[in-house]
């Protein structure tokens, strides 16, 4: 990691190395800096792109300090594939859901709790998706595996391993179900070409759709579930 003083604070900035790229760019995701730059770049001139775009960086930091999502209290609605879960304290020792309800263990930490209901539900969930479409797709997916990665929705390996981030199952059900389409398609075409973006069509005509929805509502995803608070009024967000 690097740093900058940005007026009275310091900034932290990782630095990624990409043999594509041409020139350096910035981004800030999840409150991340992260410079992408050419290999051979040196770092004093990557620093010096960094301090020249402070007015951008601090707006930027602002926006994402902003957008990081609330704790979760008892009554709050949590989303869940296109709906809206009520959070309840009860007499159980694990999260589960009832009905209309995700009930957590009364004086345990509630983000943590609702964490791992999501992160064990995304595991079910996709698991069903990938045992309906693989199928039908043609494709024989070795194993699933539910991560939580920072950057990308899904993925697909070589060894035929087809990885989902669990924070899907706070979208719209048609937007996690495309995802897993997407990826099991990656392996019959290992590339986006268009015979790849073809196939995808076929299986998902409105891929467009849930493309743009990740596009405009991925961020929110990525900072965690962001509560509709009941108790003080409704804060709308990712649904």
């Amino acid at each position: 990691m690097h740093e900058i003083a940005l007026g009275s604070q310091l900034v932290s900035f990782r630095i990624n190395r990409s043999t594509r790229a041409r020139r350096v760019t910035m981004r800030v995701r999840v409150g991340e800096v992260v410079v992408t730059a050419p290999p051979r770049m040196p770092v004093a001139r990557i620093t010096a792109f960094v301090e020249s775009q402070g007015v951008w960086l601090t707006g930027a930091l602002e926006r994402a300090r902003a957008d990081l999502a609330p704790p979760i209290a008892i009554g709050d609605q949590i989303p869940f594939l296109g709906c809206w879960l009520n959070v309840e304290a009860g007499a159980v020792r694990s999260p589960r859901r009832v009905g209309d309800r995700v009930v957590v263990a009364r004086g345990a930490a509630i983000d943590s709790q609702i964490e791992m209901w999501y992160r064990g539900v995304a595991r079910e969930h996709f698991a069903q998706l990938m045992e309906l479409w693989a199928p039908q797709i043609g494709v024989a997916p070795a194993r699933l595996a539910v991560r939580a990665q920072r950057s990308r929705w899904g993925s697909a390996s070589a060894n035929k391993t087809i990885s989902i981030n669990w924070r899907l199952v706070m979208a719209p059900p048609e937007v996690a179900a495309y995802v897993m389409v997407h990826e099991l398609v990656h392996l019959a075409h290992m590339d986006h070409s268009s015979d790849y973006w073809e196939c995808v069509a076929s299986y998902w005509p409105t891929h467009r759709i849930e493309r743009a929805w990740l596009r405009t509502n991925g961020s929110r995803l990525l900072t965690g579930p962001h509560p509709r608070a009941s108790r003080v009024g409704d804060v709308v967000a990712v649904g």
